[in-house]
């Protein structure tokens, strides 16, 4: 939920679903585990895919590529929005009250990061602030990044233009951290911390947050560090 000024969103629709969602490749995942045949590739793939999922859960939103029809309900008189998904990407309608905005809408007025609109055309339209609240304002964009495998859309057109960035290496990293750590406790009691072997040592296990799964510490200190605008105080 988008909260700004007054603002909630209502619903959030998926317009053009995500291709592929998995973050890392089966390749990235052999390399760090050094792993040279196809014997576990498939149980590589699963942990790949509940990796991704671990992290977008815990993010609370995608962050594989995909279009959005977000309809929000405003309350009172506001300087802008907060959208549900970012980065964004483009956007290709906003429309207050059933009437079509037309802008100008540029990079001055959006913080892609944070997924928010701020501009001031818009908070200065006859529809906006509307003569009686709530009124609706609904927003057609797209948010996220390539993620491995994703075909290249090029440039968006719409009232916001953009070209889509490949997925940071950091949340990339912390996705083959969190695979590792699938790969390391399969099969292994959670309680143990950890374990002796004679002529071998000791091996301590890293601690993981509870509330977190099996996501280490240092993918969610990541993961955590990606909020968007409407994560923040009403």
């Amino acid at each position: 939920m988008a909260f700004f000024n007054g603002a909630s969103t209502v619903t959030v629709i998926v317009t053009a679903p995500a291709e592929k969602t998995a973050l890392v490749t089966l390749e990235s995942v052999k390399s760090l585990l050094a792993i040279s045949n196809d014997e576990q590739d498939p149980a590589l793939t699963i942990l790949i895919s509940q990796a991704s999922s671990l992290l977008v859960r815990r993010l609370g939103r995608p962050l594989a590529l995909q279009g959005y029809a977000e309809r929000l309900r405003i309350h009172r008189h506001g300087q802008g929005i907060n959208l549900s998904n970012g980065p964004i990407v483009s956007i290709q309608s906003i429309i207050v009250e059933g009437q079509p905005w037309t802008g100008p809408l540029d990079e001055m007025d959006v913080s892609r990061n944070l997924a928010r609109i701020c501009a001031p055309g818009l908070a200065c339209w006859r529809g906006w602030p509307a003569q009686h609240y709530p009124h609706e304002v609904t927003v057609s964009y797209t948010a996220g990044y390539l993620v491995p495998g994703m075909d290249d859309p090029g440039t968006s057109s719409g009232m916001l233009s953009g070209k889509p960035l490949p997925l940071p290496d950091d949340i990339a990293g912390a996705c083959l951290s969190t695979v590792c750590s699938l790969y390391h406790s399969a099969g292994r009691d959670q309680a143990i911390k950890s374990e002796s072997e004679q002529g071998v040592g000791n091996t301590v296990y890293q601690a993981l947050d509870p509330l977190a799964g099996s996501v280490p510490p240092d993918a969610l200190a990541v993961i955590d560090n990606l909020p968007l605008a409407s994560d923040g105080p009403i």
